[in-house]
């Protein structure tokens, strides 16, 4: 419950037989109101009848609001290596992989400096979000390339695109990714990681979806000797046509003590894709596994 932060109501009010009236439920919170909710019933009473209708508010402080945007350039270079933490925590979900490992600490710990950037859009677009390309056949140039400690939020077809030879996606919060209106139907994916050697190591998916008959990839991975671990992917509800992790080409992939919950498929290998899974935990998905060529090493469930 918030502190200094409260609500007020009539005490009573009088209706005629057959008659109607409204009345206004206010909430304050004074400047200095700590954040939290408040959540409860107003309770009506006449005589031996009572009607008890739900109320719920919640006082914010956002932790990224004190933080200074920088304009978002076409190349950006920066990093999160130091530097104040201002946001630990990320809602809604509170908990989307259920409660701490020792059911009395914080279910998400996020903790870690950030870097605001801020962009305007002034057209019609499909997309926009950060990537890293290399469009060299084969991936023979670029490569060697770094994502860490970033949060994306609400891209429309990727919420990170990374190609090149050993390129790592770590530490990085992507969530409702999905609802692109520019395509009826279009598959959407939060990480989209190609080329070989690829490392995606700790990162958080929250919520993925296809548009239309489009498919919605938590992780979708496209070279061989590709190594995912560790990564967390969820979706608040179950639903069809969402995949957490699709292996869709190359050999020797690596899906190591990832956590998955509420899709439709868990992990999917490919009809040529090969590797091997372990250690991964599926919580409500409705396939956990589609192995194809990849090998169960054991520790999955």
């Amino acid at each position: 419950m918030s502190v200094a932060a409260t609500w007020c109501r009539p005490s009573s009010i009088t209706i005629a037989p057959g008659g109607y009236a409204d009345f206004a439920v206010a909430v304050h919170a004074a400047v200095d109101a700590q954040a939290g909710e408040d959540y409860g019933f107003v309770t009506l009473t006449s005589g031996s009848v009572t009607r008890r209708v739900p109320y719920a508010f919640s006082v914010t402080r956002p932790g990224l609001q004190s933080v200074t945007p920088v304009t978002l350039k076409s190349f950006q270079v920066g990093n999160t290596l130091h530097g104040q933490s201002h946001a630990g925590v990320y809602r809604y979900p509170a908990a989307p992989f259920g409660p701490a490992p020792n059911y009395t600490g914080s279910p998400m710990d996020e903790s870690g400096a950030e870097k605001v950037y801020v962009t305007h859009v002034n057209e019609a677009v499909a997309n926009i979000g950060p990537g890293d390309d290399d469009a060299t056949t084969g991936y023979t140039v670029g490569g060697g390339h770094q994502v860490e400690d970033l949060r994306v939020d609400g891209s429309t077809l990727r919420g990170v695109w990374i190609q090149g030879r050993g390129n790592r996606v770590h530490g990085t919060l992507i969530t409702r990714s999905g609802g692109s209106t520019f395509f009826t139907d279009v598959s959407v994916a939060s990480l989209d990681v190609r080329g070989p050697g690829a490392r995606v190591l700790d990162n958080t998916v929250v919520e993925t979806h296809g548009v239309g008959s489009g498919t919605g990839w938590g992780l979708w991975i496209l070279g061989g000797d590709a190594v995912a671990e560790g990564n967390r992917i969820s979706n608040a509800h179950a639903e069809p046509g969402v995949d957490a992790i699709v292996v869709t080409a190359g050999s020797r992939a690596v899906l190591s003590r990832n956590r998955l919950l509420n899709v439709a498929r868990g992990i999917v290998f490919e009809p040529g894709a090969g590797g091997l899974v372990r250690g991964t935990s599926t919580f409500g998905c409705s396939i956990p596994f589609v192995l194809g060529a990849a090998i169960d090493a054991g520790g999955n469930q």
